[in-house]
C-alpha cells in the first residue's frame, strides 16, 4: 500500500516538473518524528527556495495518513532567486492509535507564462515526506461476533446480519467492504461499500444491511466481508450462503406468534416463545434468533435456538429466558431461519418495572406479621385512648 502511494505521490511530481521549465525547492526533504503523543502538537520549521528569474505563486496538498493534521498559512508568492520560512503545526488527534503514520506535504508552484526558448513555464511541485510516530494506549481492535449472509429467492437482495464488539480503547467508525462470489470464489458477481455506526469501546452493535445485488441464479455464494477502521483493515471473513429457486416455495413457512409477559419486574425471568409453522410438503429444521433492544434501539442481547424438526402442516414452539438487568421500555423481536433463508420477523415491546419489590414466600410471611402486629397495636392505642376521653367526661 505504501510503496503504491510513493509510487503515485513520485509519478505526480515527475509530470509536474517534466512539463515545466523552472523549479522550487524545499529543505529539508524529509522529516522523522517519533514518540509523540496523542492529542499532541508540535511544529517544523522549513525553507522554501525560489532559484528562477522571476516569482512564483505557490500553493500546498496534503495526502497519506496525515492530510488533515497539517496545519499552515498559505504562502502567495516567492520573489526571484530568494527564499520563504514557514513553519508547519502538526495536530495529532486525540484518537490516534499507537504506530507509525506517513503522509506528504506538497508545495506547487506556479507563474504567470514565461516565455523561453522552446517554450513557457507552467507549474511544478515538490514534496515532503513526514514520518510521525505515535506512542500511548490507544488501539483500535474488533471482534466479530456473528456474521450472517442470506436471500430469500433470486431476485430478492442479499442481507448481512453482523453482531461486532468494539474490544479497543476508541470509538471506531467502520467501513464494510462486500463481495459477493461464486461458491469456488472464481467469479465475483457484486462489491458494495458500505460506512457503518459508530461503536464505543466495549460496546456491541448488530447491523442488518441490504446489498443493492442484481438478480443473482439459485445456488451457493461465499459472500467476503472486510472490516476497515479509516484504512487499516482490522478484519476480513468468510461465509457462504444458498439462493433457492421459486420453485421451493417458502411462503408457507413462518413465524405465528411471539410471546412474552409485557410487563415484568426488574430481576424476574422472562419466558420468551416464539410459534412456528410447517404448511410446506417437506420436514425441515429451522430455529429462531430473539434479539433485545433498548429504548434507543441499542441491541443488548442475540439468542439462537437449536435447530428442531418441524414436520408438514405442524408447528413447534421455540423457548428461551432473559432477566433484564435495568428498568425500562426494551423491544424483543424474534426472526425464523431456515439454512440461509430468512422467513419473517416479529416484535413487541416490554415494560421492565423497577419500582415494585419482589419477595419469596417466607419474606412474604413476616412481611405480613408485621402488619397484623402494628395494626393490633394500633387497635389497642386506639382503645386507651378513647377510654380515657370516656373517663374525664364522667
Amino acid at each position: 500500500m505504501h510503496k503504491k502511494f510513493m509510487i503515485l505521490i513520485l509519478s505526480f511530481l515527475f509530470v509536474l516538473s517534466s512539463a515545466n521549465a523552472f523549479s522550487i525547492g524545499v529543505s529539508p526533504s524529509r522529516i522523522d518524528i517519533s514518540n509523540k503523543l496523542p492529542g499532541e502538537t508540535f511544529e517544523a520549521v522549513l525553507n522554501i527556495q525560489n532559484p528562477n528569474d522571476f516569482d512564483i505563486n505557490i500553493k500546498y496538498q496534503t495526502t497519506g495518513d496525515l492530510a488533515d493534521w497539517f496545519v499552515l498559512d498559505d504562502i502567495k508568492t516567492i520573489e526571484s532567486r530568494s527564499q520563504e520560512q514557514i513553519t508547519v503545526i502538526i495536530r495529532i488527534p486525540d484518537d490516534a492509535l499507537n504506530k507509525r503514520y506517513n503522509g506528504y506535504l506538497i508545495f506547487v508552484g506556479s507563474t504567470d507564462t514565461v516565455e523561453r526558448e522552446g517554450g513557457s513555464a507552467i507549474s511544478t511541485g515538490i514534496g515532503i515526506r513526514f514520518d510521525v510516530g505515535v506512542i500511548g494506549d490507544n488501539f483500535a481492535r474488533i471482534e466479530v461476533k456473528e456474521l450472517n449472509a442470506y436471500s430469500t429467492f433470486s431476485n430478492f437482495p442479499v442481507n448481512v446480519d453482523m453482531l461486532i464488539k468494539n474490544t479497543g480503547t476508541i470509538s471506531l467508525n467502520l467501513n464494510y467492504d462486500f463481495e459477493i462470489w461464486n461458491y469456488e470464489k472464481t467469479q465475483r458477481f457484486h462489491r458494495e461499500k458500505i460506512d457503518g455506526k459508530e461503536i464505543f469501546p466495549d460496546k456491541e452493535i448488530f447491523e442488518n444491511i441490504e446489498l443493492r445485488t442484481q438478480r443473482l441464479n439459485p445456488g451457493e455464494y461465499t459472500i467476503i466481508t472486510s472490516f476497515y477502521f479509516k484504512n487499516d483493515l482490522m478484519n476480513k471473513l468468510e461465509r457462504t450462503f444458498t439462493i433457492y429457486g421459486e420453485d421451493e416455495v417458502f411462503s408457507e413457512i413462518e413465524l405465528l406468534e411471539l410471546n412474552f409477559n409485557e410487563k415484568v419486574d426488574l430481576g424476574e425471568v422472562v419466558n420468551i416463545n416464539a410459534l412456528f409453522k410447517n404448511n410446506w410438503d417437506k420436514m425441515i429444521s429451522p430455529h429462531v434468533k430473539f434479539f433485545i433492544h433498548d429504548i434507543n434501539n441499542n441491541l443488548i442481547e442475540v439468542i439462537e435456538t437449536e435447530s428442531r424438526e418441524v414436520n408438514p402442516d405442524n408447528t413447534e414452539i421455540f423457548e428461551t429466558e432473559f432477566t433484564f438487568e435495568k428498568g425500562g421500555i426494551y423491544t424483543i423481536s424474534a426472526r425464523g431461519f431456515y439454512r440461509d433463508f430468512y422467513t419473517n420477523e416479529l416484535q413487541s415491546d416490554i415494560e421492565v418495572t423497577s419500582y415494585r419489590v419482589i419477595h419469596t414466600r417466607k419474606e412474604e410471611s413476616i412481611f405480613l406479621f408485621y402488619i397484623l402486629i402494628f395494626s393490633a397495636l394500633a387497635v389497642v392505642i386506639y382503645m386507651i385512648i378513647n377510654n380515657g376521653k370516656k373517663r374525664k367526661k364522667k
